[in-house]
């Protein structure tokens, strides 16, 4: 039997010979995505069309599933894996930092209200599907610590959690208090500049169906009725029961 050379080159693909699609199960979100997204990305420039705003949206959605921690690492992945940048709408791009510099400029400059718009677009196709049911919905509020200087504890920083003094690099950063159990039945409370997520999820499917963050000094009270009644205004769920901690337990305001 004839040694296996290294150094052959294939004139097709060995994937393609014995039938895998590696990159198939990436596929498959963008294709459920893309009718999610009518009308969302138009472009009136002249001249040279620009770079497909669902292409950078597809290759930052690999780089979520991927935990790629850069997106100097995501056009890196995309310049070395040409069938992967095609599999994102991408052309073969020889320029590294060009592409980098346009999923940077694409994530800075899309709007929320627009990304808002593509969620709430999915989730009435999941709904369809009956991959969501809204039935029995669940609400958390995980810590968002930020990336700054006061939140390193081996950085020497004065009056690092004076709630007067925010992170200067993230003045809306608010102080809180996030709870560890490194032991048994044994408290530990870790300070922290940062925020919290208060995220309404499907129990069913465990997908994420309404998110709000806000800083951490914002009372859970406070926000419970908000959040399902805007969720309400969006989707007509037949709510059977909601699982929360007791802050977020309120009642309307008399008029």
């Amino acid at each position: 039997m004839t040694r296996h050379n290294s150094k052959q080159k294939y004139l097709i693909s060995p994937e393609y010979l014995i039938g895998l699609q590696p990159l198939r199960k990436y596929e498959l979100p963008f294709e459920t995505l893309e009718p999610c997204l009518a009308d969302c990305f138009t472009s009136k420039t002249r001249g040279r069309p620009p770079t497909s705003k669902q292409a950078l949206l597809n290759a930052l959605i690999y780089k979520g599933l991927k935990q790629l921690p850069t997106l100097f690492d995501l056009a890196s992945t995309l310049i070395d894996n040409p069938q992967l940048a095609t599999t994102c709408g991408l052309l073969p791009n020889s320029s590294l930092y060009s592409l980098e510099q346009r999923l940077s400029s694409f994530s800075k400059n899309v709007p929320n209200e627009l990304q808002q718009t593509i969620r709430i677009n999915l989730l009435h196709q999941l709904i369809e599907f009956n991959e969501i049911t809204g039935s029995f919905l669940s609400i958390d509020s995980p810590a968002i610590p930020v990336v700054v200087k006061d939140n390193n504890l081996k950085a020497s920083v004065k009056d690092r959690f004076d709630k007067s003094k925010p992170p200067k690099k993230d003045p809306q950063a608010r102080l809180s208090v996030m709870i560890h159990f490194k032991k048994p039945f044994e408290k530990q409370a870790q300070c922290f500049w940062g925020y919290r997520n208060h995220s309404i999820m499907d129990c069913e499917s465990e997908l994420p169906i309404w998110e709000l963050t806000k800083p951490p000094n914002i009372q859970d009270t406070t926000l419970f009725i908000p959040l399902f009644n805007k969720l309400l205004e969006h989707f007509n769920f037949d709510i059977q029961a909601v699982m929360a901690d007791a802050a977020y337990d309120s009642e309307p305001k008399s008029s």
